[in-house]
Formats: structure tokens, sequence, C-alpha cells
């Protein structure tokens, strides 16, 4: 019996259950908090790592030197506050025989270049963003930051971001080092309160199917027999995987005009996205993202595989046995008899030397009033602003926290909206070039200087006058906080009103559920 008919098999099964599979997480989803916080979504601008004629090597070396631990194996000061991007390391063995967390074990590095190209096309700054420029951070509706939409932690409930959300909205390194630690706790969650793949063993690709599921939210949502779901959608392959636009993918399927059945993201389950990009790696500017692994699938014909995914398993493990591990779910990835065995990342370790290129040796200086300053909003809507620069006088990124001690005393990029404000920014060292203009004709400079306004936003303020501070804080590398108190006059007539906060949005499932005191929004 083919694969698309024990999908349907299946299928009738899924639709039985229905009501007790799929309406029931959606209620658990409504009752989470939103993973925004109760203030705005913090606006962080970001470098977007030069890329040549589609050259992938920039991300790919920091995601080589995250998976392995390397790029930050201690601790770090950030603005008087400890942070912490260490790489904890993976769990190893199957259920009962669970070795501790071994930070020498990495995560198969292609499994990440996936997740990242699922996640965010290996982007780290907003999509209008050129290669190589300074801009916005790519940020979801739910905040989800950067190259690994990282939404774990990064809720914004005081108004200010910590040292650490910071860092991660504004550097690539430290995104992808965060985006790598969630991972590897999602895979640590086994067999405490996940099921186990295969043998547990970190060096099979396979073994992993979980956790990916897991970065994504282990929801429904992306069990491969959710009814919402063609049975179909594998075209001619054994078990369904994202074609990630590769015309030559079994799943690239097309209609009698030419155009793509299966197209994208919601056709498919979150591990059949990521482990089809594996497969299929994707290409820009004429070249591939990496190089195209082997492995297997869940084979659904083998009734040990499949007895682990029936509905009815993933149900009970939800609701009643998420603290035990969910072991029905459980389920092999090497039958020998049949010379089946797991496969292998086949990407080589990589040269801790390179770290140094994509952390260089930053130092900001700061440029703005030497005093306290008086600043006016007035009639007819005149604002008041004083100009604040920051230069990075060493190498590469110098990233860093602005905070201010009222609401109504912000910051903006001098050069861009006036109605953004910035939480978090940077400065790029001169040896380091960076893109002012793309198109039609590519313009570059030198380093990147961080030219900002201090202003006033009168709706926020009392009328008459107040006074405030900015605090403009380097987060990594050298440099002194640089602060800059302002009293603000407020002579219009525009009446105060609280800071805004964004209304709660619905999120998909696969991010708002709790399974076992764990709270999916917390997953990437």
């Amino acid at each position: 019996m083919g694969r698309a008919l024990v999908f349907a098999k299946v299928l009738v099964v899924v639709v039985a259950l229905g009501v007790a599979v799929w309406l029931r997480p959606s209620t658990v989803e409504a009752q989470q908090p939103p993973t925004c916080g109760t203030h705005d979504p913090y606006n962080f601008n970001t470098f977007e790592l030069p890329s040549s004629s589609g050259d992938f090597d920039a991300y790919k070396t920091l995601i080589n030197l995250a998976v392995e631990g390397k790029l930050f194996p201690e601790t770090l000061k950030a603005a008087g506050e400890t942070v912490d991007f260490r790489y904890q390391g993976l769990e190893s063995g199957p259920r009962g025989e669970r070795e501790s967390a071994n930070p020498s074990l990495r995560v198969p590095p292609t499994i990440y270049y996936s997740i990242a190209w699922i996640e965010a096309t290996w982007a780290n700054a907003a999509w209008s963003v050129p290669w190589g420029a300074v801009g916005p951070t790519l940020r979801s509706f739910d905040c989800g930051f950067g190259i690994g939409q990282v939404t774990s932690g990064m809720a914004n409930t005081t108004g200010t971001p910590n040292a650490k959300q910071a860092l991660i909205g504004i550097h690539p390194a430290f995104n992808v080092a965060e985006g790598m630690r969630i991972l590897a706790w999602h895979w640590n969650l086994a067999p405490q309160s996940r099921p186990v793949a295969g043998e547990g063993n970190p060096e099979h690709l396979e073994d992993w199917y979980y956790a990916i599921w897991g970065y994504n939210g282990f929801a429904f949502v992306n069990h491969p027999y959710h009814p919402n779901l063609s049975p179909l959608r594998g075209g001619e392959a054994d078990s369904p995987i994202y074609h990630c636009w590769d015309s030559s993918a079994p799943s690239y399927v097309t209609n009698s005009e030419g155009q793509l059945i299966y197209r994208g993201h919601g056709d498919y389950t979150y591990p059949e996205l990521v482990y089809g990009c594996m497969r299929h790696p994707p290409s820009r500017g004429g070249q591939q993202g990496w190089n195209a692994v082997d492995f297997n699938m869940p084979d659904f014909d083998r009734p040990e595989v499949a007895e682990a995914f029936e509905p009815k398993v993933y149900q009970d493990c939800y609701w009643e046995g998420p603290s035990l591990g969910c072991p029905g779910m459980d389920f092999p990835t090497s039958f020998p008899d049949d010379d089946l065995e797991p496969h292998k990342d086949i990407v080589p370790p990589t040269d801790v030397s390179k770290r140094a290129q994509y952390l260089g040796n930053p130092s900001l200086s700061f440029n703005g009033p030497s005093s306290a300053v008086t600043l006016e909003a007035s009639g007819g809507g005149s604002i008041d602003s004083v100009a604040v620069s920051a230069t990075n006088t060493g190498s590469f990124i110098a990233p860093f926290r602005i905070r201010t001690t009222a609401s109504w005393l912000v910051v903006t990029d001098a050069n861009g909206s006036q109605t953004r404000y910035l939480d978090g920014n940077l400065a790029i060292g001169k040896e380091s070039e960076v893109v002012v203009r793309a198109t039609p004709v590519r313009e570059t400079k030198q380093g990147h200087v961080a030219e900002m306004k201090v202003t006033l936003v009168p709706e926020r303020m009392p009328a008459g006058q107040s006074t405030a501070t900015v605090y403009f804080e380097p987060l990594f590398g050298g440099g002194s906080t640089y602060s800059l108190t302002v009293t603000g006059k407020n002579n219009t007539s525009v009446a105060p009103t609280p800071t805004p906060s964004p209304t709660p949005k619905p999120n998909p499932p696969s991010h708002r559920i709790t399974i076992g005191g764990i709270v999916a929004q917390e997953s990437r």
C-alpha cells in the first residue's frame, strides 16, 4: 500500500478526532499572553552581512561556529548585565540510557542552515535592507527577531530591552547563537517531556525529527497527519518533504498549466519544510546554499513507525502524558535487516579562528551635547530635536542599547522614519564596507556612523515642563555609556495619552501552546 493511501486512511481518523486533537490546542493557545508583551515590540537596527553574487559564506560560517559552541564560550558583561550565550551541549542516548549534556556534541550544521532559510531566507535585516547595509532588524508579527526568528524571551514587558534582548535584536552573531541554544534546548527536552526519535544520537539527522518540530512549536499543526494537509503533497516521494523550490524535487508538482500546486509553508509540516531544504538546498544568485545531505524520513508503511504517529498517540501525549516524555511517540530510525541506517552531516568542523572575523574588536564613541539640553514641542507640529552620533573606532559591529527614563523622550534615525523609536542601534568599523544604495548603481562607504535624533513625543507628555534622561549603552567591546538629560517643554494642546500597547494578535497554534508546563511561545 502506497504512502498516499496510508495518509488517506489516517486522514479519516484525524477528522474523527478533530474536536479532541485540533480544536482543544487552539483553546489553550487563546489562554496564553501575547508574545510581544504589554508594550510595543522593540525596534532594533542591524547589519545585514555582505553577500555578493548570492554568497552564503557569512551566515554559514556563523552557524558553523555556533553549532560547535565556538562563538561565545563564556558569559559576557553587557551594560552591567550578565548575558549567557554559551552553547549548553547536547544530551545523547535512548530513553532510559540518556547521558547528560555534552558541549563537544554539535548540532548538525545543515539542520540549522535549513531552519534559518525557512525562518528568514538567511536574512537578519528586514527584506527591504540590501545585503551589506544597515537597517531595521527582520521582525515577525509575533516578535520573532532576525535570522533565527527568535521569539523566546523577546517580549517587551517593561518598555526597555534587557541587554540580552538588545544583542539578539542587533547583532547577527548573537542572534544565531541564541537560535542554536533554543534548538539544542528542544533536543534536550527528550525524554523528560518529548519523545525520542531513533537512539537519540545527535549525530544522526533522522533523530532530530522531534527537536526540529519543537523549534516551531510541538503542536498538532506540525503533525504529518494534520487534516488540513494534502496526503498527496509529497508527489512520488516515499515520505513528503518540501521541494524548497527545486524543480527536480518529487514534491515539485505542477498542474496542467504548469503552476506549482504545493507551493510553500502552509502545505507542509515544519519538519517537512526543514528536511526538504536539507535535501534540496536553495540557491541565490546562481550559488547553492549548501551541499545536499541524505536522510530517511519516517516510513509510515512500517507498523512500528506508523503507530508512533497515530493521532490518538499524539493526543494522549498532549493532554495526559507530556511529563512522562510521550514514550508512545518514540519511533526507530534504524532498520538493520533492510540495510537502512541513519545518516550523518557532511559539513566538516570549523576553524575557531574565524570567530574573530565575525565579532571583531569594536569600541564605541558617542558625540552629542556635553550638558543638559532643553527641547520644546510647540503648536503647529514644531518639535525640537538634538543630534547624537555613535562611531565605532574599533572593528566590525559595535551594538548599543538605547533607553530613556520617560516614554516621551525618544531616539530616531536621523535619516529615517521619525515615528520609529529606536531601542538599539549599531556602528560599523571603517575596515568594513557598508552598502549605502544597492540600485540602480551600487554605492558603498567604509564603516557606518549611527546618526540619531533625540526628540519628544508630545502625546506622551504632561503639559508644561518635564525632565528625563536618555542613555546610550555599549553592549559588546569597548566604550563608555553616554547620557543626556533633557528638559522637555510641552506647549501643545495635545492631551497626554498612555504609551500605546499593541492589540494582542492571535498566533498560530504552532507558537502558542503549553505541553508539560512548557510554553511553546518559548520555542524559537
